[in-house]
């Protein structure tokens, strides 16, 4: 990957500035951070952070950051809450805990959900390494004792299999099964293993093993609070306040319910105009989700994005969102014309090195001024993986991106249609 971009974020003056804000104890409150510039942000100046958590507003804003991240050299770090089932829920904590430095991405909803008891957890969550004291038989036990179900292959969360000198399993807080092989009672070596093929990958240096928490009777009773360590939280103002006035609306909700008699709400509600409530949507929830000052009251590092500014602390800075041109060449040409002119600084992203020489043939080809604005270095087409653009209007920056990114694909952002063909 190209570190054109990143260099020149890098010298961004407001970026350099921040650097003095962002250890502040309180809540730093910040101007909102267009397009790639969060990711950019993590990458050029919280590197050294051991943790970062950072909510945003959907999924698919979670996988975009994720690839983003990963791209950026963060793919060992990320720990991503796309999913909210007990399964999903007790892999991802337990791989937190097994972290000291990492980044979490997560929409808001994992703010309102019940996390398994960490001490608890962890006194239930047992470590397997190659050469660790536990014997063949002992392992077999612990499975049963776990409640682990014996079958001939592993194929789901909970099974277990034994075959000669080798033991499968597929622990509940882990994201694929696992194959331990024995010489005799010594643990010789774990490997993960697909499912579906039943074949094994590399070796991993270890594997949890914990019996399934949805049956435990310890109660849920932690928030991702408790997990985290002076960790920097990027947040939006404006999805912080959205949920903690749902829950108030919750509330309210409920004590108008049980107020009200049988037949009174019979004459308020139509039954046949009820809609059926998503229960797998609340699956983990907690009601009890905290106020916005509570939030803000927790131990962590807030850094708090603000549309409108309503602090007279709140660091400014001064970028926007990049001009969209979806497949319009000529808007394109006036766009890069209008800002070149302006003396800006133009980086033109594409997402490999393939597509960034055919985009600048096809720049070449299009128009002549073009081909001087990039013979002259002041337009600079390079490969990186940011998914938005951003404006730097006080440092003359202007980042613009072909590609954006999403969970299965990639979307071409202004290459025209004809032109993507002739690129295949």
């Amino acid at each position: 990957m190209n570190t054109l971009l990143l260099d020149k974020f890098k010298e961004i003056n407001s970026i350099s500035k921040f650097k003095d804000h962002f250890d502040i104890r309180k809540a730093a409150y910040i101007s909102p951070l267009p397009g790639s510039s969060r990711s950019l942000l993590v990458k050029t100046i919280l590197e050294d952070e051991k943790q970062i958590v950072i909510f945003l507003p959907n999924r698919i804003s979670v996988d975009e950051t994720k690839v983003e991240l990963s791209e950026l050299g963060f793919d060992k770090d990320l720990i991503v809450f796309n999913e909210f089932s007990q399964k999903a829920i007790q892999e991802k904590i337990t791989a937190l805990t097994k972290k000291e430095k990492f980044i979490l991405l997560s929409t808001y909803r994992l703010l309102k959900t019940k996390l398994p008891n960490k001490q608890e957890l962890k006194k239930n969550t047992t470590i397997l390494e190659a050469g660790s004291d536990i014997t063949y038989d002992e392992l077999i036990d612990y499975l049963e004792l776990l409640n682990y179900s014996r079958d001939k292959y592993v194929g789901n969360s909970g099974d277990f299999s034994v075959r000669g000198s080798i033991i499968d399993f597929w622990s509940y807080s882990e994201k694929l099964p696992c194959r331990v092989e024995f010489d005799g009672d010594f643990l010789e070596s774990i490997r993960n293993f697909d499912p579906e093929s039943q074949r094994s990958s590399g070796r991993v240096e270890s594997v949890s093993l914990a019996p399934n928490i949805s049956e435990s009777e310890e109660v849920l009773g932690s928030t991702i609070f408790d997990y985290l360590n002076n960790s920097i939280v990027f947040a939006d103002k404006f999805e912080l306040q959205n949920i903690c006035q749902k829950k108030k609306e919750n509330v309210e909700t409920e004590t108008f319910e049980t107020e009200i008699d049988a037949e009174l709400k019979e004459e308020i509600f139509d039954d046949h105009t009820e809609v059926e409530e998503d229960s797998s949507e609340d699956e983990g929830c907690d009601n009890n989700t905290p106020g916005y000052d509570e939030l803000l009251s927790q131990k962590v590092r807030w850094i708090i994005e603000e549309k409108i500014s309503e602090n007279n602390n709140r660091f400014d800075f001064r970028l926007s969102e990049a001009p969209v041109i979806n497949s319009n060449f000529d808007l394109l040409f006036r766009t890069l014309t209008e800002y070149s002119d302006k003396d800006y600084q133009i980086i033109i992203t594409a997402e490999n090195e393939l597509r960034t020489k055919r985009l600048a043939d096809l720049l070449i080809d299009f128009k002549s001024e073009l081909a001087e604005l990039i013979d002259h270095g002041k337009i600079r087409i390079i490969d990186s993986p940011i998914k938005d653009g951003f404006i730097s209007k006080s440092d003359k920056r202007l980042s613009l991106p072909t590609t954006r990114y999403s969970t299965n694909h990639t979307v071409q952002r202004f290459l025209p249609s004809q032109s993507i063909k002739n690129l295949r």
